[in-house]
């Protein structure tokens, strides 16, 4: 064979060599290296339901809207539905802040929701989304419990809910607040995984609870409802409600386990009918102190 020959087959061969690894780059033959390959879809974190029982309801809608929540249960629309009109939004020295609710019409909330708050600091949205002031009357530090008072707010602007009974472990609840301090209500259900409370003690020891309110007892506080159920920063004050649409607690805390921590009904009783200095608020400056050392 001639070195012209040879030189002709070995140029061959490098064409077809060529073409198979320019082949092997074509888009058309290999969609999957292409300048724009085909990607798993990303999930929108604004569009993922939250974890609640109900869709999002601003304060000053007459009914609730369509949303991307999960399907509400037969149980929190009942609730929901019966209580709305008594479940606050509370501004705290002119910063939406937590979630309150109304008692003989009076508001409840947590104490560490108005601690370092100022006398004229605190102001209480309805549901209707009127804005009125209220100042801090009472406070319980050991169980995490505020009262306050409405100063310039006709009483049609507020509905008084309902106290129950005493829980029970396995108890099915629902929660009603503003988590994230929203302009909205939200509902989330769950169920009561233990109990500690004055008369959970008192059966333990298989003594007679003394709910009095001199009770030491009632005084060394942390009572609490522990319950499976989603809350977020800003429930601090939710009201937590039975099957039958009363409230048995108040929300105190939460973790991202999904579990809820509530002051239990006999505390808040207590603040309710009493009118002793131990819930006197203390302000320095100015400010409110909520939990002062002794």
């Amino acid at each position: 064979m001639s070195l012209e020959s040879v030189t002709s087959a070995k140029s061959e061969k490098t064409t077809e060599k060529d073409k198979v690894n320019e082949n092997a780059n074509s888009p058309s033959l290999h969609p999957y290296r292409n300048a724009n390959p085909p990607k798993t879809p990303k999930t929108d974190s604004s569009k993922v339901p939250r974890k609640c029982e109900l869709p999002s309801l601003k304060i000053d809608q007459p009914m609730a809207p369509e949303t991307d929540c999960l399907p509400p249960s037969p149980l929190a629309r009942r609730v929901f539905d019966q209580n709305r009109d008594g479940i606050v939004l509370l501004r705290i020295n002119g910063k939406d802040a937590a979630s309150g609710f109304v008692i003989d019409g009076k508001i409840i909330t947590a104490a560490h929701v108005v601690h370092q708050s100022t006398k004229d600091g605190v102001e209480v949205i309805a549901a209707n989304g009127h804005v009125h002031r209220a100042e801090v009357i009472k406070v319980d530090r050991s169980n995490d419990l505020a009262e306050l008072q409405i100063i310039d707010s006709p009483g049609s602007d507020f509905r008084s809910l309902q106290l129950g009974s005493y829980a029970r472990v396995g108890d099915q609840i629902v929660i009603l607040g503003h988590p994230r301090a929203a302009h909205q209500i939200f509902a989330s259900t769950g169920t009561i995984t233990s109990l500690d409370t004055m008369e959970e003690r008192a059966v333990r020891k298989g003594q007679e609870p003394d709910l009095s309110a001199s009770s030491e007892e009632l005084k060394k506080g942390a009572y609490r409802i522990k319950a499976h159920s989603h809350i977020e920063s800003g429930d601090s004050g939710a009201a937590v409600f039975d099957a039958k649409g009363d409230v048995i607690g108040t929300i105190s805390q939460g973790d991202k386990r999904n579990i809820a921590i509530a002051s239990p009904l006999t505390p808040l009783r207590h603040l309710l009918d009493n009118q002793s200095k131990d819930y006197q608020p203390q302000y320095v400056n100015g400010i409110l102190n909520a939990f002062p050392t002794d």
